[in-house]
């Protein structure tokens, strides 16, 4: 983002902050963003800071806003907090830098090892529950995954085809 100024930079501080969700919002679940939706958010990025709020972890965010992050110009207006909030990463102030890791919340620091360890648990009973069922869902894997913040639990599992998620969330 050579091509933008200093002073420019300087004009994206702002008392008031919009926060989208990613998917669902800004992007359809797990796809890119939609480019149509850049000059909104160039004509909003004039008197607000943009947060970008997700479920997702950092890696995500990056790979589906992939345009908006790296290569537009509100990158110096956009804040990034993945894993619903608990993480947050503050723009980059120059060209040269990259987004930086402000805050965390680690989950098992704060409800501490045996607290963290019964929930695992819990997860674990229903997740059997499901698999023993006669629930006509497929099941694909990867159906607890630790983000330090946070944990996802995804019955179906979360490596699953586009199609099989539709057919989750119709109810059939």
């Amino acid at each position: 983002m050579a091509w933008l100024k200093q002073q420019e930079k300087e004009s994206y501080d702002h008392d008031n902050i919009v926060l989208f969700d990613m998917d669902g919002t800004l992007t359809p679940p797990r796809q890119a963003f939609d480019l149509s939706l850049l000059p909104a958010l160039r004509e909003l990025s004039s008197v607000a800071t943009i947060g970008i709020v997700s479920g997702s972890d950092y890696d995500y965010i990056l790979e589906q806003m992939n345009y908006l992050v790296r290569k537009s110009e509100l990158v110096y207006n956009l804040h990034l907090l993945p894993c619903n909030g608990t993480k947050w990463y503050q723009p980059p102030v120059d060209n040269v830098s990259s987004y930086e890791l402000t805050h965390e919340i680690n989950m098992i620091d704060a409800l501490g090892q045996k607290v963290y360890k019964k929930l695992v648990t819990v997860l674990l009973e229903l997740q059997c529950m499901i698999a023993e069922s006669n629930l006509n869902i497929p099941l694909t894997g990867e159906f607890i995954q630790y983000r330090g913040s946070m944990i996802n639990w995804c019955p179906i599992g979360s490596i699953r085809r586009r199609e099989e998620s539709s057919i989750i969330s119709r109810g059939s």
